[in-house]
């Protein structure tokens, strides 16, 4: 058991085959390009645009080369679109590209005006 530990422990010989820390996240982020953003979006919505499942298994069989930049979004776009849930996938782009709807709810209450009007409200009494 030794010889096996002596023969995993770092030293000057033993180093791992990639020296140094890796890069940090705010690092990594940097990198990504500023209108890294619209192009996923323009191919998520290339993905939707497609007229039926014959055309988008058409354009999921192309070679990767065909497909261009960030290819494999609409890759993956297409396989969830024609998969089980396609419709979670479809809303879940629209979400993404086109943005979340705004719920609006009314919270205003109404208090009876008049004395013949009932005071219950949902089952709670007004007083």
């Amino acid at each position: 058991m030794r010889e096996i530990g002596k023969n995993t422990q770092f030293s000057s010989i033993n180093q791992p085959v990639r020296n140094g820390r890796k890069k940090k996240l705010c690092n990594v982020i940097n990198d990504i390009p500023d209108d890294a953003q619209r192009l996923v979006y323009a191919r998520l919505w290339q993905a939707v645009k497609c007229r039926n499942k014959k055309e988008a298994i058409s354009l999921l069989e192309k070679e990767a080369e065909e497909l261009g930049e960030y290819g494999f979004v609409v890759q993956i776009a297409i396989e969830a679109l024609v998969g089980k849930n396609c419709w979670t996938a479809l809303m879940d782009i629209f979400d993404r590209v086109i943005g979340k709807p705004k719920i609006a709810a009314d919270f205003s209450h109404h208090l009876p005006t008049d004395k013949n009007e009932s005071p219950y409200i949902k089952g709670f009494f007004i007083p």
